[in-house]
């Protein structure tokens, strides 16, 4: 940890009087017997500020509390206050502020209570991602059955019976299970499409709940603001509309970094459930207390300033916004931020409770599926239209030297011609024999006339 005592710097006509609050991390005020010093990251971002104007005046730097700091300023007892100093209208509107120190925010602290491992498996995703996932895997089937659809092949040309196999074929080959093959290409390079974005989707799964696993398994019902409704949260003064707009029962606190380990105590004590303070502020408090969880987001803005005197010199605040802006393009106050807020701390035992992976955060692998589905149909369509319009002709041109008559057509014909063959012979057969028996009975016809007629004669001459 840096620790400065500063001498002025800022005037080379003037010495100026800076006063500042106790608000670890940001500022930290260590009393000592002879003198004070000072650390922290408002603290530090002044130093940069002073070595960039090469100014060599000395100055002398105040610790008092957030009130006096406040009146300070606004009595001209001191030329301007740096810390944890909240954008409020209120001050706008009674003192000249700088551009933004730092971008802070209101994030909520709660005890930590026993996680309940019942649904555990569903909350490595966000139900959106789960929602679009598993839909994501119907429409692949039904471009699957667009490509593959066959009366011969592994997924049927029917409706309702190939989008069933294109849907067991979509889910089922994901772990081996399936027992049906793409054939065409177009198919095979859609599925590795999803294929990528699945396992992807999977890796990160089984990454996410091995963590939930090996952590605390530390839960609260509170998990974001929008559980605060109707939840005791406390919070400094300036932040309880907020709460109330959340529909929380907020219980107020003074505006001191004092305050938040009172707030903190109140929690633990069970008189609230829930405790909103500035991150910074939040990050300290909980790591230093194991029972005690960050949860969620930042989930209110706010912005921390230097606060100047009405009368304070307009070239000198001109070269300190200059400064303190170009601090903020080129990220160094971004790296003191890092080192104060999370790198000072050493080690910390807070958890911060992990959330869920959600659509927008995997949004490009949805991407990999609409070209697996580009690339798919385009070769769909090429192979359809040019490849088997080839092959047909190809086929017509060859049946111009063949007998048009397929071997079955053969068969059939040569069974009918044997079976008529057979039977002309029976019926020229059944012929002749009915001639014969015509001719008998002609025969037979004739001796029964003679016979009548030499019986005539006889009954003649008798």
């Amino acid at each position: 940890m840096m620790f400065l005592h500063f001498l002025g710097i800022l005037s080379s006509v003037a010495c100026y009087k800076v006063v500042t609050s106790p608000w670890a991390p940001i500022v930290n005020c260590e009393i000592g017997a002879n003198s004070t010093t000072f650390s922290g990251y408002a603290l530090a971002l002044l130093e940069l500020m002073a070595e960039d104007l090469n100014i060599s005046d000395d100055y002398t730097v105040e610790c008092e509390s957030y009130d006096d700091m406040i009146n300070k300023v606004k009595n001209k007892e001191a030329d301007f206050a740096i810390g944890g100093i909240s954008i409020t209208s209120d001050l706008y509107d009674s003192f000249t502020l700088s551009i933004p120190t730092i971008d802070s925010g209101l994030v909520l602290i709660v005890n930590k209570e026993t996680r309940n491992l019942l649904w555990l498996f569903l909350e490595p995703f966000d139900y959106t991602l789960w929602i679009c996932w598993i839909f994501s895997g119907v429409f692949v089937a039904h471009v699957l059955w667009i490509l593959e659809r066959s009366d011969k092949g592994a997924i049927s040309f029917a409706y309702p019976d190939g989008i069933l196999q294109a849907l067991w074929q979509t889910y089922a080959s994901l772990f081996l299970a399936s027992d049906r093959k793409i054939k065409t290409i177009p198919g095979r390079l859609f599925q590795l499409s999803y294929w990528l974005i699945s396992y992807i989707l999977l890796a990160a799964y089984a990454a996410d709940l091995a963590t939930r696993l090996s952590i605390s398994l530390k839960y609260t019902t509170i998990k974001s603001y929008q559980d605060l409704s109707g939840e005791k949260v406390g919070c400094f003064t300036k932040d309880a509309s907020i709460l109330n707009y959340f529909k929380a029962d907020s219980k107020s606190y003074n505006n001191d970094a004092t305050e938040g380990k009172n707030m903190l105590s109140d929690l633990k004590n069970g008189n609230l459930d829930a405790v909103a303070l500035p991150k910074p502020l939040a990050i300290y408090l909980a790591s230093q207390d194991c029972e005690l969880a960050i949860v969620g987001n930042i989930f209110a803005n706010d912005y921390y300033t230097m606060i100047f005197r009405d009368d304070f010199d307009a070239e000198m605040f001109a070269k300190l916004n200059r400064v303190l802006q170009m601090l903020t393009e080129n990220y160094e106050s971004k790296a003191l931020e890092n080192f104060y807020f999370l790198e000072a701390n050493g080690d910390p035992c807070y958890d911060t409770e992990t959330m869920p992976i959600n659509l927008t955060e995997v949004g490009g692998l949805w991407a990999v599926l609409g070209v697996g589905i580009f690339l798919s149909i385009s070769m769909h369509y090429v192979i359809k239209k040019f490849v088997i319009k080839k092959t047909n002709k190809e086929d017509n041109y060859q049946l111009n030297f063949v007998d048009p008559n397929t071997p079955d057509d053969n068969d059939l014909m040569n069974k009918f011609q044997k079976i008529l063959g057979s039977s002309e012979v029976k019926v020229s057969d059944k012929m002749k024999e009915l001639e014969e028996c015509i001719r008998r009975y002609s025969s037979g016809c004739s001796l029964f006339e003679s016979t009548l007629k030499k019986m005539s004669n006889t009954l003649e001459e008798l």
